[in-house]
């Protein structure tokens, strides 16, 4: 399955909770991401999410809420989200391994 963050949730997100916008990692995990991974774990497919197309950079406090989140709110396991169930799809490499590292963390 495929999302592209820019075209299918915001251009602009922003934020960790909702409270700093419409365009939160906490609204975009609760409202998007989590639903889309549970379809992929039904289906034993992988989520692929392209991230490319935000024109401006994505924040540290986005990325942790909406990936790191999905582990500390025992939505799926670390393990779970890095072997086989998401795919970030990027040519900045620097956002695959920021990631990673939260959603690793957040297992912690």
């Amino acid at each position: 399955m495929e999302f592209n963050l820019a075209k299918d949730f915001s251009d602009n997100p922003f934020g960790r909770y909702r409270t700093d916008g419409p365009n939160s990692g906490e609204a975009f995990r609760e409202d998007f991401l989590k639903n889309l991974l549970d379809k992929c774990k039904e289906n034993n497919e992988t989520l692929h999410i392209y991230i490319d197309d935000v024109p401006i950079g994505i924040s540290s406090s986005f990325l942790s809420e909406s990936f790191g989140g999905l582990v500390t709110k025992k939505y799926f396991s670390s393990d779970e989200l890095l072997s086989s169930l998401l795919t970030i799809e990027t040519e900045d490499k620097s956002y695959i391994t920021e990631i990673n590292t939260y959603i690793r963390e957040a297992s912690a």
